[in-house]
């Protein structure tokens, strides 16, 4: 999903320093105008789909998805990153957005 339909100024999310899920937000505009309630909609969404989801706060990077890339060892499913902020998500919160979802 990440790469396969993604636009480069679209906003790719994950939890910081956890396996878990990739999140990507496609804005409507092709500028990439993001919104901060989205945002954080999305950040509780990769904080709830990580293995640290049984903490009680995680932090959650967010970046545009064009400064994402593949590692480069073939059939690698991990990925670089750069340009990135940083967010601190309490897992709570994550959880009632999933239930909610």
């Amino acid at each position: 999903i990440t790469f396969e339909i993604a636009g480069p100024n679209d906003t790719w999310l994950h939890a910081r320093g956890v396996p878990g899920s990739h999140v990507i937000v496609r804005w409507g505009n092709a500028a990439g105008n993001e919104d901060e309630e989205t945002l954080g909609i999305a950040a509780a969404l990769a904080a709830y789909y990580s293995t640290g989801r049984g903490n009680s706060s995680l932090e959650v990077d967010i970046r545009r998805r064009r400064f994402v890339g593949r590692r480069k060892r073939p059939g690698s499913r991990r990925v670089t990153y750069r340009n990135e902020r940083t967010v601190a998500v309490r897992v709570a919160l994550a959880q009632d957005q999933h239930r909610r979802g």
